[in-house]
């Protein structure tokens, strides 16, 4: 039988690092869910795909690329699902300015999207 929706839930921020007591449910334990979680890249986002090879690149991982051809690149990224482990910048920094747009601008906007301990590869 279920829980309760939202019932024991830990309270934010400890939630972000938690394990989900309702995975319990599903046979999976806390120490398994822990070690699931160390070292691993899920999310990755190019941020200035140009033809997706860099998703090529990481075609035999385990991992799921956010394509981004900007065409604005004044605007912010699409964040589903909202935040990455690993953001590749390449040409990023150096094409900024011929938008319009400030270095500074795009450092605020890698931290809003970057996961905690992530990486970045300019």
């Amino acid at each position: 039988m279920h829980k309760e929706r939202w019932s024991g839930l830990i309270p934010w921020p400890q939630r972000l690092t938690a394990a989900p007591s309702r995975l319990e449910e599903i046979g999976v334990s806390a120490e398994k869910f822990y070690g699931d979680t160390k070292n691993s890249i899920r999310n990755v986002m190019d941020m200035n795909s140009n033809l997706g090879g860099f998703a090529i690149a990481l075609n035999d991982k385990d991992v799921w690329v956010m394509n981004v051809a900007p065409v604005k690149m004044c605007e912010a990224f699409s964040t589903y699902p909202r935040t990455y482990d690993l953001l590749h910048a390449w040409a990023v920094f150096s094409e900024i300015e011929e938008h319009g747009c400030s270095a500074e601008d795009l450092l605020i906007e890698i931290i809003r999207i970057l996961r905690p301990n992530g990486f970045v590869i300019v």
